[in-house]
């Protein structure tokens, strides 16, 4: 299995229930292809932002300000400390999800209904990666 078939099957794993509980979508035919990163998997909008998780990066644009991720470039995840997390109560609270990536750290801002999925998956796929290069 390549890595792009193994991100698609992650991500549908990963994001199953939460396409089943209205928190986003798959992609559809009318999601046009991204010529750096492949096909839309799974997108998430609301009206503060939007996120499009595709087949090697995801995107998350909004208002405040925007990232373009590449899957392969993730070296580590940093997730909200618990004492942190326990106190977010509302789930369409703005959490951030940290990302160390090659070159630079960036932080990915979404619902908390959105990073319970999204930063394990991004965790496992920043694992996946770091596995093959070894």
């Amino acid at each position: 299995m390549n890595a792009e078939e193994w991100i698609r099957a992650k991500v549908s794993r990963a994001f199953h229930a939460s396409v089943d509980a209205g928190i986003g979508r798959w992609s559809s035919e009318d999601d046009e292809a991204d010529p750096e990163w492949g096909q839309v998997l799974y997108k998430y909008s609301d009206h503060r932002m939007s996120l499009a998780l595709f087949e090697e990066g995801c995107e998350r644009l909004g208002d405040d300000r925007s990232e373009r991720l590449a899957y392969a470039e993730i070296q580590d995840v940093v997730p909200l400390l618990l004492t942190e997390l326990v106190r977010v109560r509302d789930l369409d609270a703005i959490v951030g999800i940290g990302v160390r990536l090659r070159t630079r750290t960036a932080v990915i801002d979404v619902p908390l209904r959105v990073y319970s999925t999204l930063c394990p998956t991004l965790k496992h796929i920043a694992d996946y990666f770091s596995l093959r290069a070894r």
